[in-house]
């Protein structure tokens, strides 16, 4: 089953068998980050992206059985002979296309990853998604629920979906699809629409001067004083259940929007907008969820979307009591869409489900000959080591208070780094983030850096119930060896926990590092120069580390160090 997201940022997907086998972000193939998928003129790049999932799950062209395609844009139906032209393989008449409704391939993200056959609610927040004029062109719709909340303009567009999964599919509990009025925008390219994610893109342009740096508005929350702001009141939720944004507000009352982009580390006003922002979001959402629990009846919740990628909102939701479980995985951006028109595909022919255990390793994995092609064609120096050795090299060189590039297995599908395609350091030594900060990364001081620890040590280290093995909750950093590189200015980090089962190699490398340092948390950062997307293939992290930033790079069992 081909999965493909044809959006801002655009990806690729393939099922075996109802699992995911193999899955790429174009942006890692351009090396632009944000790449988008059209699947109009862009045929090299559609079919690159295909034939990369093919070659790492080990099929062919002949195998695909179906084709699912999900857009946040206007649905363009494809023929046969169209689709066929962009894979850049045959796509017989009879196969069927099948196009999936946005919010809709989140929610089946999300719920592929819960335990089998567990009933819960799915709930979807963005930007925007589907069109409702285009309902009718989908393959696949969901019911609406007798008692459902629906605040659907015909001339709108979904930006938060609730639904009812029971275990094989799903109504829609909860559905909010705005009209935006196309003569109010907040820059040349984003409507006024009343959205949460559009809200973030709000504050992003206005913190940061573009409406990608969603993330650095999180970061820079912890820094200011959300008190200062509160009264504005610009995102609320009626008593009838609607979201509303008020822009006139916005427009009214911040005056100073940061046209030039500069660097706003020392800048409270952009942190107090920032928390205000965070603050809104998280009161509106555990108000939403609070009316939408008590009508799904259930305990459990599956978030997706790309406020999804909020941990400190997920933090809250977790720890609020209105669930027992919430399942969370990293690709909950329009990239999982690949994965979840797919997956929806999958159930919608066969009637089959195959959840899976949350991770987000879905790229290729470069064999040992790859690897040594690419650095005898660079000219650089190597060593080989056994994985005793890289393990002991490694985690003395962190140790010592080297920084490395670390590239090992299967490169991450999503946006965070988690482990094999990173940058490692060592937390405890307060130079590792300025270092970080003004040459590898070359980003602002206010923005923390990420700790990974093994799974059976978290709790010692992180105010942490349970697991987070793709980095999407928050915890606060317990007292004892104080980790200044991965404590953000309020005492949180953004935890990944790393089970021996999922990741041997790291897993083994953190205990390494504890028996030298007495802690085995590692700080753990994308591996990548600024506005560049993670590093893929070996040719990508010896280019970065020609640079000459690194002191080291472990590239599968070859060691190379700094000379």
């Amino acid at each position: 089953m081909l999965g493909i997201a044809r959006s801002h940022n655009g990806a690729v997907a393939l099922l075996k068998d109802g699992a995911v086998a193999a899955a790429i972000q174009a942006e890692r193939l351009t090396r632009r980050k944000r790449q988008p998928l059209f699947l109009r003129d862009d045929r090299e790049l559609v079919s690159g992206c295909v034939r990369y999932c093919l070659e790492a799950a080990g099929i062919g062209y002949s195998d695909l059985a179906a084709a699912a395609i999900c857009t946040a844009w206007k649905v363009e139906p494809l023929a046969a002979e169209r689709l066929a032209a962009l894979i850049g393989g045959p796509w017989p008449g009879a196969r069927p296309i099948l196009h999936v409704p946005h919010h809709l391939a989140h929610a089946e993200y999300a719920v592929h990853y819960g335990p089998p056959a567990a009933a819960g609610l799915a709930l979807v927040v963005d930007g925007s998604g589907a069109w409702e004029a285009d309902r009718a062109s989908f393959s696949i719709e969901t019911p609406l629920r007798p008692d459902a909340l629906c605040f659907a303009d015909p001339a709108g567009k979904e930006v938060i979906s609730a639904f009812v999964f029971d275990g094989a599919g799903f109504q829609v509990l909860y559905r909010q699809s705005p009209a935006a009025d196309p003569r109010l925008r907040f820059d040349e390219n984003i409507p006024e629409l009343d959205s949460i994610g559009k809200y973030w893109e709000w504050a992003s342009q206005y913190c940061h001067g573009s409406r990608n740096h969603a993330g650095k508005v999180m970061g820079l929350a912890a820094h200011g004083d959300p008190a200062t702001y509160a009264g504005v009141g610009a995102l609320t939720m009626t008593r009838e259940g609607r979201v509303h944004v008020d822009y006139g507000k916005l427009r009214a009352v911040f005056l100073e929007p940061n046209v030039v982009r500069t660097d706003v580390s020392l800048r409270r006003h952009y942190a107090d907008v920032a928390a205000m922002v965070q603050g809104d979001t998280i009161a509106v959402l555990l108000g939403l969820l609070e009316r939408l629990q008590a009508r799904a009846r259930t305990r459990t919740l599956y978030f997706s979307g790309g406020v999804a990628l909020n941990v400190v909102a997920n933090e809250r939701i977790v720890r609020s009591g209105l669930f027992d479980a919430v399942h969370l995985n990293g690709s909950c951006e329009d990239n999982g869409t690949a994965i979840g028109a797919a997956v929806a595909a999958h159930h919608a022919l066969t009637g089959d489900r195959r959840p899976e255990l949350v991770t987000d390793y879905y790229g290729r994995a470069y064999g040992a000959a790859e690897v040594h092609a690419a650095v005898a064609e660079s000219g650089i120096a190597y060593r080989v080591l056994d994985d005793d050795g890289l393990v002991r090299e490694a985690g003395a060189a962190l140790a010592s208070g080297r920084i490395i590039g670390w590239f090992q297995g299967r490169s991450e599908f999503g946006p965070r780094a988690l482990g094999n395609r990173s940058i490692l350091a060592n937390p405890l030594d307060p130079d590792t983030k300025p270092l970080l900060d003004l040459l590898m990364k070359q980003r602002e001081r206010y923005r923390p850096y990420a700790p990974i620890v093994p799974e059976e040590a978290a709790a010692r280290y992180f105010d942490l119930a349970g697991s987070s093995p793709v980095m999407m909750r928050e915890a606060y950093v317990r007292g004892g060896p104080p980790l200044p590189a991965i404590t953000h200015a309020d005492g949180s980090a953004r935890v990944q926990t790393v089970a021996q089962r999922d990741n041997p190699l790291l897993h083994a490398l953190m205990w390494r590092f504890a028996a030298l340092t007495g802690v085995p948390v590692l700080l753990n950062t994308s591996f990548n120069g600024p506005g560049e997307p993670i590093v893929e293939s070996p040719d990508d992290a010896l280019r970065f580390f020609q640079r000459g930033f690194l002191d080291a790079l472990y590239l599968g069992r070859i060691a190379i160090d700094r000379l």
